[in-house]
């Protein structure tokens, strides 16, 4: 493995905790209650969401924002989640399998298997403070956005804040 590649992969820490992918299922399935940073999202993109958008989730984990999405927003989108976890894609598939407007792939967000402006809002939620650089990943998700990033990051231990790359018509708080 080179050093370059090494370095890429030391933020995969998830691929064996277990435990952490089963509290994010059980959020996705109402086992647990919805996060409030998830209720916020989906009410952030909803002032922008239009009918048959496609939404991307980089770092989707088990699918847990999908429920406060169609609770809140309905199911008028289609949602597509992204995950180098295989552990959380196969929970997100268990936990949305009779969704027909929401997948889920294994991907990697310094190369997303996505088309170029594939999707009206990509989003990413906690996955950027874990990554050894930004650049590409930035990169990516804007490379596959027709209109709209939406970047949530946790700034500090217990907070957090929604920043924008404005890309179209619809503007963030």
């Amino acid at each position: 493995m080179s050093e370059q590649t090494s370095e890429k992969e030391k933020w995969r820490v998830w691929d064996d905790e277990r435990s952490y992918g089963e509290t994010l299922f059980k959020r996705a399935t109402g086992d647990l209650p919805e996060m409030e940073s998830s209720k916020k999202m989906a009410k952030e993109i909803g002032r922008c969401l239009r009918p048959a958008d496609r939404v991307l989730d980089v770092g989707c984990g088990a699918g847990h924002y999908l429920r406060s999405f169609r609770r809140i927003l309905g199911d008028d989108f289609h949602y597509s989640g992204v995950d180098a976890t295989k552990n959380y894609i196969d929970l997100a598939r268990k936990a949305f399998g009779a969704d027909p407007r929401a997948s889920f792939q294994l991907g990697d967000v310094f190369e997303l298997p996505c088309e170029d402006r594939s999707f009206d809002l990509v989003m990413s939620n906690n996955l950027l403070l874990h990554l050894p650089s930004i650049a590409k990943p930035m990169q990516e998700l804007i490379r596959v956005a027709k209109r709209s990033v939406l970047v949530r990051t946790l700034i500090g231990e217990r907070s957090f804040r929604i920043q924008d790359v404005h890309l179209g018509a619809c503007e963030f708080e």
